[in-house]
């Protein structure tokens, strides 16, 4: 995300950009941290704080240790647990496949296939998210991996989208970048 601000901005608004950007991302934590909360001041009202306590003791203690039930708690449990669950999808290797060769045909017919390659894995770099998330939280994810694949498809849709974006570069009157397409940056490219 903040790259692509980055890009978008164009030069000299990087600092700019990193700041909403950080702070887009404090609000999200604090969000996390509210609902997590709130959800377990409810459960206190609903069946005591002994019992909440009691929950979130055990459960604290199993996140950190890695290890809950049958799960396997090596470094990439969660990875692998998640991935196989993406691969098990019915429509995963068509969607994969047929949105590469889009990717691919736009930027043949775009004719920029090597321009622009470090904005791109910029843009792409917030793919490794996921990834991170599933190495940090394994066990959330071992446990939880029914539904924590869908990351997957997110960073692909990451990944590619950096591939095809149509990017421009700053022209000397000092506009900023933008995406190739808008009608603004249309006359500029």
């Amino acid at each position: 995300v903040s790259a692509a601000a980055m890009v978008a901005l164009g030069p000299g608004s990087a600092g700019r950009a990193l700041g909403r950007v950080g702070a887009a991302g404090l609000g999200w934590i604090a969000g996390f941290v509210w609902i997590w909360c709130a959800k377990w001041a409810l459960a206190v009202m609903v069946v005591g704080y002994d019992s909440v306590r009691f929950v979130v003791t055990n459960r604290a203690e199993e996140w950190l240790s890695g290890q809950v039930d049958d799960t396997d708690s090596s470094g990439f449990s969660g990875v692998t647990a998640a991935w196989r669950a993406w691969n098990d999808q019915p429509l995963t290797t068509i969607t994969v496949l047929s949105l590469a060769v889009v990717a691919a045909v736009v930027m043949l017919r775009r004719g920029d296939v090597r321009s622009s390659w470090t904005a791109r894995l910029l843009l792409a770099s917030g793919a490794v998210i996921p990834l991170a998330w599933h190495l940090v939280l394994r066990n959330h994810t071992t446990v939880h991996f029914w539904f924590t694949y869908r990351s997957f498809a997110v960073a692909y849709g990451i990944v590619l989208m950096a591939a095809a974006a149509g990017l421009t570069s700053a022209p000397s009157d000092g506009v900023p970048a933008s995406f190739a397409g808008s009608e603004d940056s249309s006359s500029r490219v």
